[in-house]
């Protein structure tokens, strides 16, 4: 009786070990890599319901084309004045049905860094949503532009999605390079992002970028062109739907240099308008300015740890350890943001030093923060200055890296400057432990602990680091514009 039992034992054990043999089995083959891309376009998988499912870099190469191939082939209808071909109508009816679909990753994909054509473009966006499920595509790698691909429509968006409109992109880890130069002046328009270059009415959540981004625009680039850089995306954009960037991290470093354009470099993203919540950089970040003709030295730019600009949202938790090195004129940089405009920071950290290693002769106006460059400012309307209305908010943030400046206007521990309405504006229970400095001798400077300048309240505030400066300097703020605002605690 007993050796029956200890059988039934045995079978019973060795039963479940099958099962979970099975299982891990199952799992493993779930999350395994495909086959390493060979730059071969493949074929696009057959829907399930309203699912795509990715299972090969070909696969997910077949999406882009769609969308390539329609704008170019547009380009030559429009240059030739032709009639549609066939080809553009099957491609016109298939880009249709990615609409509201769902793209999902099945396994990691490797990329192999064979020259990637981004997925979707300012022309013909990606209309879908992407779930990557958690999964990774490595060996991610864009060095050029195709400007032949439509020579009347030079606007490049860069990444491994481009341009996304209405749909969200979420779960997924992007490994690999961008780097590219411009110096053709009919180019009007770069956005780089690691993830996806510009997303319009659709979240960004739970992106990881290790995108390493190296950009260039020099001297016969066009003079007005709109250049944007972000680590995981260069703009995030509500227009008619709801949007938010959530939990996305960047480990990324940036690389910009440019010669007479405005750029937008940011350690998540360069610009948006929707809420942020969560996000971390740990990218290092390196923007400089070149000048290459005596009397070209005016530059504007704006940078920040997370977001180079942001405005008419809240950015919360959002947190830069990343350092930032810049050399240039006329420009906010912040450790958290550059520019925040008729919106709110709460519970933002920065630890990463901002070093400023220009001396050239305008760039006394570099407005320079822990946490913000700068906020939106009054404007002069018939010689006289007005209030654009606008409520800038800074509550219970920490800076912890140093701040050193070379030329700055208005340098601060949490912000450069703050402007407003007087019945909403605040800067409160911040702490700066940073120490701050702004060494130009050459004009003149405001430079505080916690702000540089202010013309709204800063309430239970501290300021626990050295502060260093030649004209306007203390340990709370530096200059206070109207009697109206008040410094306390």
């Amino acid at each position: 009786m007993k050796k029956l039992i200890h059988s039934r034992n045995v079978f019973v054990v060795g039963k479940l070990c099958a099962v979970m043999l099975f299982v891990m089995l199952l799992c493993s083959s779930a999350w395994a890599s495909s086959e390493p891309w060979d730059g071969t376009v493949g074929t696009l998988p057959t829907p399930e319901g309203n699912v795509y499912t990715i299972t090969t870099p070909g696969q997910l190469a077949a999406v882009a084309r769609v969308m390539e191939r329609m704008t170019t082939l547009l380009a030559s209808i429009s240059e030739s004045g032709s009639a549609p071909s066939e080809e553009y109508f099957r491609l016109t009816n298939q880009y249709k049905q990615f609409r509201g679909k769902t793209f999902v990753l099945a396994n990691d994909i490797d990329l192999n860094n064979c020259e990637w054509t981004p997925i979707g473009n300012m022309m013909h966006p990606f209309p879908g949503n992407f779930d990557g499920q958690g999964h990774s595509v490595t060996g991610l790698k864009i060095s050029r532009v195709n400007l032949s691909s439509n020579p009347s429509f030079k606007m490049f968006v860069l990444g491994l999605f481009g341009a996304v409109s209405g749909g969200d992109i979420k779960n997924v880890e992007v490994s690999g390079e961008i780097g590219v130069n411009i110096v053709d002046p009919s180019v009007s328009y770069v956005h780089i992002g690691g993830v996806a270059a510009d997303v319009t009415d659709g979240d960004v959540i739970a992106c990881v970028s290790n995108v390493k981004i190296t950009f260039g625009a020099y001297e016969d680039a066009a003079s007005s062109a709109a250049f944007a850089v972000g680590g995981v995306s260069a703009s995030v954009t509500k227009i008619d739907e709801a949007a938010s960037i959530y939990k996305c991290l960047n480990n990324g470093n940036i690389t910009c240099t440019s010669e007479y354009e405005f750029i937008e470099v940011g350690g998540i993203v360069a610009t948006t308008n929707c809420n942020m919540d969560s996000c971390k950089n740990v990218g290092n970040m390196n923007v400089v300015r070149v000048n290459s003709e005596e009397g070209n030295i005016y530059y504007e730019g704006l940078v920040g740890g997370v977001v180079a600009s942001t405005v008419d949202n809240t950015v919360s938790r959002c947190i830069n350890r990343g350092i930032i090195e810049f050399d240039m004129s006329n420009s906010y940089v912040g450790g958290v943001t550059g520019y925040f405009g008729n919106s709110t920071l709460i519970g933002c950290e920065n630890y990463g030093d901002i070093t400023e290693s220009s001396n050239s002769p305008t760039s006394e106006s570099n407005r320079v923060g822990g946490i913000a460059g700068t906020s939106s400012f009054w404007g002069k309307a018939a010689g006289n200055w007005v209030d654009w209305n606008d409520i800038n908010v800074i509550n219970a943030c920490v800076n912890e890296g140093d701040v050193t400046v070379n030329a700055g206007q208005m340098v601060g521990g949490i912000t450069s400057s703050l402007y407003g309405r007087l019945d909403g504006s605040v800067i409160k229970n911040c702490v700066n432990r940073g120490n701050i400095s702004n060494i130009y001798v050459g004009g003149w400077s405001q430079v505080g602990g916690i702000a540089g300048y202010s013309s709204e309240p800063v309430i239970n505030c501290v300021n626990l680091g050295d502060v260093y400066g030649n004209y306007y300097v203390a340990g709370i703020v530096g200059c206070i514009l109207d009697t109206e605002v008040s410094v306390s605690n």
